[in-house]
């Protein structure tokens, strides 16, 4: 490791995260996933003391962010749910969560939090349109054909199964929606 002479150096080391892994691997930390077999990118396996980190750092978790509070109670759910609980839930139809970014101090709120002034700074000229969560895309971009919401680079609709398309305002191509560039002209779409 090289000397750190001043705080304020904090020009990165390149080869500092391949030494950070390498630690990792010889104390039985972490271990790169099927390493053994070219490895699998972003992922890793826990070993024999990561494991106990691990189970350390929720433990750690769970007991201040649940067990020393009076109004939270622990819940162990499925991630994976089947269609009917969105649909029944509002999600697939009805679920939005339009946003304003306020112009003076360029926060981002939610436009059912907050009435006509930012609550940041103050400030009163809030613009109109409103954004999607989600996805950031101006509200009212829906599925033509159901009108469901869309994300911000579907090419079909997830519940109709519509092919979206994308008009070139230079030469008015049709596109897909998943095209960057308009194939007869060229022009970013």
């Amino acid at each position: 490791m090289r000397p750190m002479s001043d705080p304020t150096d904090l020009a990165p080391d390149p080869a500092l995260f391949d030494k950070v892994v390498n630690l990792a691997k010889r104390r039985g930390f972490a271990f790169q996933s099927a390493d053994i077999y070219g490895g699998f990118r972003s992922t890793y396996d826990y070993g024999p003391l990561g494991v106990l980190m691990l189970r350390n750092v929720k433990n750690a978790w769970w007991r201040s962010m649940v067990q020393m509070r009076d109004d939270v109670v622990g819940l162990d759910a499925a991630i994976l749910s089947p269609p009917a609980i969105w649909a029944a839930s509002g999600h697939l139809t009805t679920f939005s969560d339009p946003l304003v970014d306020c112009r003076n101090c360029k926060e981002r709120l939610r436009a059912d939090q907050i009435g006509d002034t930012c609550p940041n700074c103050g400030a009163d000229n809030l613009p109109d349109s409103v954004k999607c969560v989600q996805c950031a895309r101006p509200l009212g971009q829906s599925c033509p054909k159901c009108k469901v919401p869309l994300a911000i680079d579907a090419r079909f609709c997830p519940n109709c199964g519509e092919v979206l398309k994308k008009t070139c305002a230079k030469c008015g191509t049709v596109a897909e929606a998943g095209t960057k560039f308009c194939p007869n002209c060229g022009t970013g779409l």
